[in-house]
């Protein structure tokens, strides 16, 4: 029979409660894509959210900011919407690994699931500079995803200004 000492409930209640081990180590995932030698895993709980996403884009806010358009013209925005959204995750994600590779770490995976992404990163540093410019590195690359996609909304909405102004002149 197995014996359950104090120090053996520790370590299982501490293993218990570690932050996202179950979405790390869970069998419900694939790989999609392997950059810079790191894996890049889909949780099947990303599926859901996908959709939920998707639903949310669709059903209320394209119909209130876009109205008159096709429920078919309302999906793909809504999924659209959720794969910039997606994808700006995994870019966060990435951009963790790739300074914690830049420091000579190792980076098993990068996981996407129901509540954002995780980069695996087994070891840490000791050095403070290197361990802020590795935390950082994820805000930042999201900072700069949002200055793009605010730069290309302001130069479409120009555009269809300028295009709707010269149709009511010359209409």
């Amino acid at each position: 029979m197995y014996k359950f000492t104090a120090a053996r409930l520790y370590s299982i209640s501490c293993n218990f409660y570690k932050p996202y081990d179950v979405f790390l180590r869970h069998p419900m995932s694939f790989q999609i894509a392997k950059v810079k030698g790191i894996s890049v895993r889909l949780h099947f709980t990303l599926l859901i959210v996908f959709f939920l996403i998707a639903w949310t884009l669709a059903s209320s806010f394209m119909p209130r900011y876009f109205p008159n358009l096709t429920i078919v013209q309302y999906w793909i925005m809504g999924a659209t919407g959720a794969i910039i959204l997606f994808i700006s995750v995994f870019l966060h994600e990435l951009m963790h690994s790739i300074m914690a590779l830049r420091y000579g770490m190792k980076v098993r995976q990068i996981i996407l699931f129901i509540f954002g992404g995780v980069s695996e990163i087994p070891e840490e540093t000791r050095d403070f500079r290197k361990e802020f410019k590795i935390a950082i590195a994820g805000p930042a690359a999201s900072f700069a995803i949002a200055g793009a996609l605010a730069a290309s909304w302001w130069l479409a909405s120009q555009i269809l200004l300028q295009d709707s102004s010269y149709w009511l002149q010359n209409k």
